[in-house]
């Protein structure tokens, strides 16, 4: 048991099978870079530092 709705995991099945984290044909196959995103909870591309803040000091 995970403690959701049918219709939530269905939600995150298909948005990982639109990233290409996993293939179904009558089998999953989960890619090893799904474990990156939810282990870390970021994609493999984002930016881990976060936004850039531009310096207004006039220099």
């Amino acid at each position: 048991m995970i403690g959701t709705t049918r219709s939530r995991v269905s939600f995150f099945m298909n948005r990982f099978r639109k990233l290409g984290f996993l293939q179904y044909n009558g089998r999953i196959q989960v890619h090893k870079s799904l474990l990156n995103v939810v282990l870390h909870d970021h994609l493999p591309d984002d930016n881990t530092e976060g936004p850039q803040i531009p310096d207004n000091s006039g220099e």
